[in-house]
């Protein structure tokens, strides 16, 4: 719940939920208004509007997710921030119930924070590794996905190992780091390359181990030379 300081000095109605709400001009003299930022100052009017519904006035009895819908904002952080800067300036009063929502949004803000942080340092080691360094921040959001989602630093790294290996045997174009951290999980691929075994001809001579000459084949026949009959005596 929230609390507008000073609401019956400046607002008073017979009944509740009026058409309008006094705006006193003596606010154009006051130093703490103009330094809340075009945020902040906004948001105070619209409280005072929600405030004139409520009974008895000058208190609006929302939750801090119920207020940030609203008054339309885009997160509870951000509606978070405007409030507290309201009541560090003296304009509004959080009720016990808000703290505590504040507190734990604060608690649950800066957890994420830690991780996402976490998440940064273990990328970077895994970015020096990596042979293709392109697209830096889709593959670090593509990193803290696959983290969020339980897969630990080890099992990424050693896919990255796997497939250091096998890019290097084949010699093929590397992926991109966000493809390979991608949801369709390269990373945990095996990237198996079967062992390819070459057979080397021995070409070298055979020795004579007595003659430690290289050996020669035995030829089995030789031609011979032909005889030819010598002439007949008395042969003319």
């Amino acid at each position: 719940m929230i609390r507008i300081c000073n609401w019956e000095k400046f607002q008073h109605y017979s009944d509740r939920c009026p058409p309008w709400i006094k705006l006193h001009k003596k606010l154009l003299d006051n130093r703490q208004w103009h330094e809340l930022g075009d945020g902040p100052a906004r948001v105070l009017v619209e409280l005072w509007l929600l405030a004139s519904e409520s009974d008895p006035g000058g208190e609006v009895g929302l939750s801090l997710d119920d207020l940030t819908w609203r008054l339309r904002r885009k997160n509870a952080s951000t509606m978070l921030a405007a409030l507290e800067v309201l009541r560090d300036k003296g304009f509004i009063e959080f009720a016990s119930t808000l703290l505590a929502d504040a507190t734990q949004r604060r608690g649950e803000t800066e957890t994420e924070t830690e991780k996402k942080c976490a998440f940064e340092v273990e990328f970077s080691t895994f970015w020096e590794q990596y042979p293709k360094r392109v697209g830096k921040q889709t593959a670090l959001k593509a990193w803290q996905a696959r983290r969020r989602e339980g897969i630990s630093v080890e099992d990424i790294m050693a896919g990255l190992t796997r497939y250091l290996k096998y890019k290097a045997i084949t010699g093929e174009k590397h992926l991109n780091a966000s493809t390979f951290l991608g949801p369709d999980e390269r990373w945990a691929e095996d990237w198996y390359v079967a062992e390819v075994k070459t057979v080397v001809e021995d070409k070298r001579p055979v020795l004579d181990e007595k003659f430690k000459r290289p050996y020669e084949p035995v030829i089995e026949s030789r031609p011979t030379r032909v005889e030819i009959p010598f002439p007949h005596r008395g042969a003319v």
